[in-house]
């Protein structure tokens, strides 16, 4: 599995005390014991201008095992890679990037692509090391916004999550769009995601031109306010047997703003399609996963090899009067209520 790893920038401590890069852990007992060999996927680098703390920082990964591509890319890496400054995400500054190599490890010295964008992109961050330190030269490979009329608000992106299949290569991601009136919103910052599917038709070349097309949208907020939460977030998706499922955690503002509240899991019953089983109103609900009443849980996993993990969640523990987040497993299954 591929997962974040937290800690205070190096050089600007206090300025920035969550960058993100990204590691890789391994189970050979199907999930019974997860090893950490050290490795790690993509480092962050940071610049200085004026008086700001600038990392560039590497998060919500979603790594892919795909037996359908050629033995030099099976291994596959997207995630968000975005700038933060000052304890804040700026999201215009920042893309969905990809990588892939013939093996998990070989993923240190792949090189990134620059995939996915929204219409808030920053063209200053084509400069490699320009104004905010770009580290990678060059214009997003897919502009969301100009993919689809149903993406033409999406502002940015974030929290990839893709699947291999005999079709080719889904991927979902949450979309933040203006909330409310949209020119205001844009004006204000306010925006809210949508989680929406993508598709790479098979023989799929994730970073070739032309080689991505939107499905459907999946998850609305309102789809979450039905729920009890105010919208989506950190899709994934997963296989069961012949059934695709997705996973996606409603968010709100308890116990503070901006809380995932444990993760809601959804059946497919047409992926080509992007269709989900519904109520008549909304998405049905399959499967609930839960951690400690009253904390911020989720942003869930699975995968239906590693029998022994079964869901994989996060979720923000307090100790000595400071938080800290742990990664929990629920050791049972999709077909486990």
């Amino acid at each position: 599995m591929s997962f974040s790893s937290v800690n205070p920038s190096p050089r600007w401590p206090t300025g920035n005390t969550r960058t993100v890069t990204t590691r890789l852990a391994y189970s050979d007992d199907r999930g019974a014991t997860w090893t950490d060999p050290g490795w790690t996927i993509n480092g962050i680098s940071e610049t200085a201008t004026g008086s700001k703390a600038q990392t560039w920082n590497n998060e919500v990964s979603s790594l892919v095992y795909d037996p359908f591509a050629s033995s030099t890319e099976r291994w596959k890496l997207f995630w968000h890679h975005y700038l933060y400054i000052n304890e804040k995400g700026d999201f215009a500054n920042g893309w969905i990037a990809y990588k892939a190599a013939s093996t998990p490890e070989g993923l240190r010295d792949a090189s990134e692509v620059k995939l996915f964008a929204g219409r808030g992109y920053n063209t200053v961050n084509d400069t490699l090391f320009g104004a905010t330190g770009s580290p990678l030269a060059g214009s997003p490979l897919v502009r969301l916004n100009e993919l689809s009329k149903d993406l033409t608000l999406c502002v940015a992106p974030s929290e990839p999550s893709a699947i291999a299949t005999g079709s080719g290569l889904y991927l979902s991601l949450s979309c933040y769009q203006p909330k409310g009136v949209p020119v205001l919103a844009m004006l204000t910052g306010s925006a809210e995601p949508v989680v929406g599917l993508l598709k790479c038709d098979a023989p799929c070349n994730p970073a070739r031109a032309g080689a991505w097309r939107y499905v459907a949208t999946l998850l609305r907020p309102s789809d979450a306010q039905a729920a009890g939460g105010d919208h989506y977030s950190a899709s994934d998706l997963f296989a069961q047997g012949d059934s695709f499922y997705l996973i996606a955690s409603p968010v709100s503002n308890k116990p503070w703003n901006g809380s995932y509240n444990g993760c809601h899991v959804f059946r497919f019953t047409d992926m080509k399609a992007g269709r989900l089983q519904s109520d008549g109103m909304h998405p049905e609900i399959v499967k609930r996963i839960q951690g400690d009443a009253g904390s911020f849980h989720g942003a869930c996993s699975y995968a239906q090899a590693v029998t022994a993990t079964g869901f994989l969640y996060g979720q923000v523990r307090f100790g000595a009067g400071r938080p800290y987040f742990q990664i929990y497993q629920t050791g049972a299954g999709i077909g486990s209520q």
